[in-house]
């Protein structure tokens, strides 16, 4: 439950002062970009309990969502909410990229810039990859950052600079 100084408090999260600054004086987020980058070296799986998970990191009882145990429903409900600085208690806007790093990602393209949302979500589904990880790239596209498949070190790499570039 403790992350380390500064950034939890039992089981609480504590907002870094960066973003608390942002929340405070929004003149100070012009230049900034948040995002969460999430890499699996695997098939997502075991996600017990999310909805309890993002109750506490958006310190909010009333979030709302589909428990079960892949825990997906939570998951995209989730990244919704944190994308929205209005849904997040005037948070900044956090986009999420996933990337899905090994063998079993191969089966699904990734994220294209160039397409819509819809037909990058219409690619995943037509996709013959695994559900857990059609959920994984919806969950990136969805969320504006974007999802990326890859193999090797570089994959990560260019990945990585690609969502920073969408960050702002």
């Amino acid at each position: 439950d403790y992350a380390g100084p500064g950034v939890a408090s039992g089981n609480n999260y504590i907002i870094p002062t960066s973003i608390q600054n942002q929340i405070t004086d929004p003149s100070r987020s012009q230049c900034s970009g948040q995002g969460v980058y999430v890499l699996t070296d695997g098939i997502p799986s075991n996600n017990n309990d999310a909805r309890g998970l993002m109750r506490k990191a958006l310190n909010n009882d009333s979030f709302s969502c589909t428990d079960s145990a892949t825990g997906w429903n939570c998951i995209h409900a989730f990244s919704q909410r944190i994308k929205t600085p209005a849904d997040n208690s005037g948070r900044p806007a956090l986009k999420t990229a996933v990337v899905g790093f090994g063998s079993a990602f191969n089966n699904i393209p990734s994220f294209s810039k160039e397409l819509s949302q819809q037909d990058n979500i219409k690619n995943i589904d037509n996709s013959s990859a695994d559900n857990d990880i059609k959920n994984a790239a919806r969950w990136g596209v969805l969320s504006d950052g974007g999802w990326y498949s890859g193999n090797e070190s570089k994959d990560v790499v260019d990945s990585v600079n690609d969502f920073i570039s969408t960050l702002s």
